[in-house]
């Protein structure tokens, strides 16, 4: 019964082997069907097959070798393995001759990659690596910020330029890191510029490697060195960040850092700092608190402002704080249109007096500047969290005369009192238009 399942196996062997004393052989134990032979003949051929596999990967060297060649093939041997440059390359052979000797001497077991010493070898430049990064990370840890994770996505492109939001290079080092860690990316060296130009040597010994391919410079806000350090490209990852865009990078990111882009926890940290808005101490939340937009326009400045206001021991300032006057007030009487009279009530905010305009009229001298000025201060000093805008329009003639009752929009009148209001900070700006109208709670459109 098994006769035919036997020689339908030897025609298929046939087909499948050369050699004219392997086909006869068949051809006769065709004739004469054996399944002992058959499995001898087999496992012989499987023999053959395995020396000739292994004879393949075997390199005969004819004659004495060269002590420099073979310094050469192993050198070669490391680099490619490793990726790393000549000088760490002769560093790692020089550890592993004296490895292998010392194996030699009194190992016992077979050398592979699992091997303690060569595991060792490779954790030390894994230390390297994250010691160099450890001044970095140390700075980063004391802003302790948190993105939110939509904000985390990875970077395409082998020498990439991150444009940092306002400047603020320490927070977008802190966003590519956060990055790195969820995607469990642990091969990378994260440096300042500075520490770069001390530490040249040592870092490119390190990168690129098998242990470090990516590289991450903050160049800071002088982007100094940026365009020298492109040079330094490479089929591995090159990430420079800095505060505007260098020619030549293969990839442009333009990142953002603001209130938006933080981690409910840390909105709630920036919410609850303090602030100094128009010369008073107030909760950054009290002043967005009826303005969700304006949190918008909390940019990357601002948040690193917030968050270094313990260590530096000052305040952000928003808005020009009011003028003090250096006299003493006396109130005075006024004479109402409909023949009432009474004191002016410089002791109560604006936002008290029930009408939206009031005009008051007198003679020169008679105290209509000051009794703004003292309103204004009692308004701000009541609710501190309000804006309070105080404009001498004699100061500002120019600037009304080219708004003309013709041409002048909303928009551009609310844009004269944001100027008004002294907020030309380059890096500090709360708010824009339209949302300077909807903090200013206290002005109405007539």
């Amino acid at each position: 019964m098994l006769q035919p399942a036997i020689i339908q196996e030897i025609i298929e062997l046939q087909n499948s082997v050369t050699g004219n004393d392997l086909v006869s052989l068949l051809e006769k134990l065709k004739n004469h069907p054996s399944k002992h032979t058959l499995e001898k003949i087999l496992e012989e051929l499987n023999y053959v097959s395995s020396r000739n596999a292994f004879l393949n990967k075997l390199k005969v060297l004819d004659g004495q070798a060269d002590v420099n060649a073979l310094d050469d093939v192993i050198k070669r041997q490391i680099h490619e393995a490793c990726g790393t440059d000549s000088d760490e390359t002769s560093r790692i052979q020089e550890e592993l001759i004296q490895h292998i000797g010392t194996w030699w001497r009194s190992g016992t077991e077979f050398i592979t990659e699992e091997a303690e010493f060569w595991r060792n070898m490779m954790q030390s430049r894994v230390d390297r690596v994250a010691r160099l990064s450890s001044l970095k990370f140390q700075q980063l840890d004391r802003i302790n910020v948190r993105f939110r994770d939509s904000e985390l996505t990875p970077l395409d492109g082998s020498v990439v330029n991150i444009v940092a939001d306002a400047g603020c290079t320490l927070l977008s080092c802190a966003k590519l890191r956060q990055m790195l860690d969820v995607f469990q990316e642990t091969r990378y060296l994260l440096v300042d510029v500075s520490f770069m130009k001390h530490k040249m040597h040592e870092v490119l010994c390190l990168w690129p490697s098998r242990w470090c391919d990516t590289l991450i410079v903050d160049c800071g806000k002088s982007d100094e060195g940026a365009s020298l350090l492109l040079e330094l490209g490479h089929k591995y990852k090159l990430v420079l960040v800095t505060s505007s865009v260098i020619p030549g990078a293969e990839c442009v990111h333009f990142d953002t850092c603001g209130y938006m882009q933080m981690d409910e926890a840390i909105q709630r940290v920036l919410l609850d700092k303090s602030i100094m808005f128009q010369g008073y101490e107030v909760l950054l939340k009290n002043v967005t608190e009826y303005n969700i937009s304006l949190l918008n326009r909390i940019n990357a400045g601002m948040v690193l402002d917030l968050l270094e206001k313990d260590q530096k021991e000052q305040h952000l300032e928003i808005g020009k704080p009011l003028e003090q006057p250096s006299y003493d007030y006396v109130n005075r009487r006024m004479q109402s249109c409909d023949g009432g009279s009474g004191p002016l009530p410089v002791n109560n905010p604006v936002w008290s007096l029930q009408d939206k305009i009031i005009l008051i009229s007198a003679d020169p001298g008679m105290g209509k500047t000051t009794f703004i000025e003292q309103t204004s201060l009692q308004s701000k000093e009541t609710c501190p969290d309000f804006w309070v805008v105080r404009v001498n329009l004699n100061e500002h003639s120019p600037a009304i005369n080219e708004l003309s009752e013709n041409i002048c929009s909303f928009e551009q009148a609310l844009e004269f009192l944001w100027e008004v209001a002294g907020n030309h900070h380059e890096r500090n700006v709360l708010a824009r238009l339209p949302d300077f109208w909807q903090m200013c709670r206290t002005i109405r459109r007539i």
